[in-house]
């Protein structure tokens, strides 16, 4: 008898927890207001723009930074300086014009000097072949 009480007590916390937690979320969820106008936010990129524009009079700038809100790379860090400079440019086209002109640079300096090399750390490993990658966010950082 102990042993069905336990489990019938048992049960209702996993209710009241699960009950709870969901209450929780749509309580949270209500609070949450649309964007002005019905604005529909198309990429990511423009997503990322929409934070930065309405948060750029923050005065501590690397709030994004500390989020973790974008890629830690040369382009997007560009991006991210010029989106504020110029609100009114298409983001996604923005990031792509920077990327176009990082991939310039890169190709504009073609030595491996500039290129960043990319060795397996496993020397007993079968694969053995190095890998050079100019600007390694060029390779890493993709908008989708």
């Amino acid at each position: 008898m102990d042993q069905v009480v336990f489990i019938l007590l048992n049960l209702l916390g996993q209710a009241n927890t699960l009950l709870g937690l969901w209450l929780n979320g749509r309580s949270c969820l209500d609070s949450l207001e649309e964007l002005p106008g019905g604005t529909h936010v198309k990429t990511r990129t423009a997503t990322y723009a929409s934070l930065i524009l309405f948060f750029r009079d923050v005065q501590d700038k690397s709030w994004t930074d500390k989020a973790g809100l974008l890629p830690q790379t040369p382009v997007w860090t560009e991006w991210r300086d010029r989106i504020v400079r110029e609100p009114d440019a298409d983001p996604k086209a923005l990031y792509n014009t920077i990327n176009e002109e990082h991939q310039r640079a890169c190709n504009k300096k073609g030595s491996i000097d500039s290129a960043t090399t990319i060795v397996d750390p496993n020397p007993t490993s079968q694969n053995e072949e190095k890998a050079t990658v100019c600007h390694q966010e060029s390779v890493a950082s993709v908008v989708r």
